[in-house]
């Protein structure tokens, strides 16, 4: 279009300069004709030429791999085509990052609900024999029962960590009552295996999410009656450190190469094998939904003495959610 332009305003150039000197209208046929000639090879030229860059995007368009890169596209013809091109190239890489990170998402997903699958049926399995006694033991039913509502949950908390939907209400609650809802919940395992249960001082409010800061304790507490034996578990306050609360249990402890990745996702380590009830699950949510809330989570263990796990809620959450 712009060429186009050109070429009728240098003709009315041409014309006007030939009216004003009074030449002959032979010598402006011919003039007029050259002009023409010129740049109607030109148009041509260039329409053959963005026609072929036309066809080179249709085709990008076409394939399934997306690649915006600068050989896709050919030598830039100036500057403004060339930062085009820049621009093309970087939506390509950021394209390409986001796809790798999604199929790293699906993946993982994938490795989730398989390791879930597989250890929801133990559970289901021991309900179903207990149910073909002619006397089922009620305490071990409530506590398999217990185990599938808990699978349940960990999917649950997984989808709507990985899936954004977080539905985060922080305001100020007493770490108490927080406390003692997860004891409800988690009531049947204590009466099951009859360990003692000793409360420290918990006079304190935290900056939080209830419901999900009961989900990390549900877990915490889970994990120390199942590795508990006999003794007791022991919840309180640390003396030296602001807002931390502490769950202490007089289990069968962490081994120290353990202790490092206990919260990673499925690894379960020396003492899940043993127990071969053990998802590496748990406390990975536990992590993950601790960062969410903008607290820390940590744990110190000596084997064969007990496992003391620190929930530090002194840290105010992360508002920008």
């Amino acid at each position: 279009m712009k060429k186009a332009m050109a070429a009728l305003i240098l003709f009315l150039m041409e014309t006007l300069l030939f009216y004003l000197y009074e030449m002959s209208l032979e010598a402006w046929a011919y003039s007029s004709v050259f002009i023409l000639l010129i740049f109607g090879g030109w148009i041509i030229l260039d329409g053959v030429q963005q026609r072929k860059k036309y066809k080179q995007l249709k085709n990008i368009q076409k394939e399934a791999e997306v690649y915006l890169e600068t050989e896709h596209f050919g030598k830039p013809e100036n500057a403004v085509e060339k930062e085009y091109q820049n621009l093309a190239e970087m939506l390509g890489r950021q394209w390409k990052n986001a796809r790798q990170e999604a199929r790293c998402q699906i993946s993982e997903a994938n490795r989730y609900y398989i390791r879930w699958s597989h250890q929801i049926k133990t559970p289901i399995a021991a309900l179903r024999l207990l149910l073909e006694e002619e006397e089922p033991d009620r305490a071990a039913m409530e506590g398999e029962i217990y185990r599938i509502e808990q699978y349940v949950e960990f999917a649950l908390q997984y989808q709507r960590l990985e899936g954004g939907h977080k539905d985060l209400v922080f305001a100020h609650y007493s770490l108490e009552i927080i406390v003692k809802k997860a004891l409800k919940k988690t009531g049947v395992l204590f009466r099951r295996t009859k360990l003692a249960l000793e409360l420290g001082n918990l006079q304190t409010d935290v900056l939080t999410d209830e419901k999900w800061l009961v989900f990390v304790l549900e877990q915490v507490l889970t994990n120390a009656v199942k590795y508990t034996r006999k003794g007791k578990i022991s919840i309180y306050l640390d003396p030296e450190k602001e807002k931390t609360l502490v769950v202490e249990d007089t289990g069968m402890g962490i081994r120290p190469e353990d202790l490092p990745r206990i919260f990673e996702w499925g690894y379960t380590g020396y003492n899940g094998r043993i127990k071969n009830r053990a998802t590496g699950i748990g406390l990975a949510l536990c992590r993950q939904t601790m960062e969410m809330l903008g607290h820390r989570i940590s744990a110190k263990s000596e084997p064969g003495k007990g496992t003391c796990i620190y929930l530090d809620l002194a840290v105010d959450p992360v508002r920008d959610y």
